[in-house]
């Protein structure tokens, strides 16, 4: 070990103060702070004062524009807000075949209640106009349901709208409506109207090409969908009729009874000889299949049977498949997974 005194610590330096520079020295400028008005400044004067950029917007009203056209003579007006003068020519609703809503009309007076068959009225003041459906026959069939819709309609602004029909023919024949009824919508059901309670007025029109090839595929449609199960695609068409009543079933008839008296059946007599044991092998309390016991073993000892003579057989012996050799080699397009053999 060395005998050399520890050195002693070295004594800390304090930071040396920056003095004071010629520039913090200086005198700060004095801020100029507007002072409040006060309470006899005039009332338009504003607290603060005005800010250099135009930042109020203020935008000029519609009607000041307005009145200043007006005022050089332009006419202007608010196509939003008044109506065009004449008004527009509003345009037609296409009808296209007002045949099948004459059909229609017919199911509707035969079934008041049902909700297939309701009609707008725009569609009965359309009957009305084109003469399918006579004033007579509206204040005699239709329901007061049906009279409420029509009056609604008519009185409504710009009433009637206007219609361009796509198929125009003549009022059909009543002959006609009912065989093109039974097409559309098949035979009458039980609730509806009895076809004595109506009279309809006879037309001129007993159909042509077009509407024969209407009534066939109407007629195809339906007894499609009543065979696939389906709902028809007619408009108000029934997806089936309601099925018949069942047959009254037959009463079942009762089995005879026997005549004869209900006798107790006698026992057969139960053997005392014992009954002959078989030599078909039983399980031994062992575990192990077997013969009968020796105690129930003939006393004669039978002879053994002669062994079968073995034959020569004709077939020659199946040869293994030859091993494959035991060098790596890769198989053979004729090699075969029956040749393959697995160790």
């Amino acid at each position: 070990m060395s005998s050399e005194p520890d050195a002693a610590p070295s004594p800390t330096k304090s930071p040396r103060r920056s003095s004071p520079s010629k520039r913090s020295r200086a005198t700060p400028t004095p801020i100029s702070i507007p002072s409040q008005p006060s309470t006899s400044a005039i009332a338009d004067e504003p607290a603060n004062p005005p800010s250099p950029v135009p930042t109020e917007i203020i935008d000029i009203e519609a009607e000041d524009f307005v009145r200043t056209a007006q005022s050089y003579g332009v006419k202007v007006r608010d196509y939003a807000v008044e109506p065009p003068t004449p008004p527009l020519p509003r345009i037609p609703e296409m009808w296209k075949n007002p045949f099948v809503t004459l059909l229609a009309h017919d199911m509707h007076i035969r079934r008041p209640r049902d909700a297939s068959f309701w009609l707008s009225g725009r569609i009965l003041r359309r009957l009305l106009d084109i003469g399918f459906v006579t004033q007579e026959e509206a204040d005699v069939y239709w329901t007061l349901e049906d009279h409420r819709l029509l009056k609604e309609y008519d009185q409504k602004p710009q009433s009637p709208y206007p219609y361009v029909v796509g198929y125009r023919r003549p009022k059909p024949t009543a002959a006609y409506r009912v065989a093109a009824r039974k097409a559309f919508y098949g035979s009458p059901r039980s609730g509806d109207i009895p076809e004595a309670y109506f009279t309809v007025p006879d037309g001129t029109w007993e159909g042509d090409a077009e509407s024969r090839r209407l009534e066939k595929q109407a007629r195809e449609n339906r007894m499609k969908a009543l065979r696939m199960g389906l709902a028809a695609p007619v408009q108000g068409l029934d997806p089936r009729p309601p099925p018949p009543p069942p047959p009254p079933r037959e009463p079942t008839p009762e089995p005879a009874q026997s005549t004869e008296p209900n006798t107790p059946i006698a026992t057969p007599p139960i053997p005392s000889a014992p009954l002959p044991e078989d030599g078909s092998p039983h399980r031994s309390p062992s575990g192990l299949l077997g013969s009968s016991s020796r105690a129930n073993a003939p006393a004669t000892p039978t002879a053994p049977a002669a062994p079968a003579t073995p034959t020569t057989p004709t077939t020659p012996p199946a040869t293994a498949a030859p091993l494959p050799s035991t060098g790596s080699r890769r198989l053979g397009r004729t090699t075969t997974m029956h040749t393959i053999v697995v160790r």
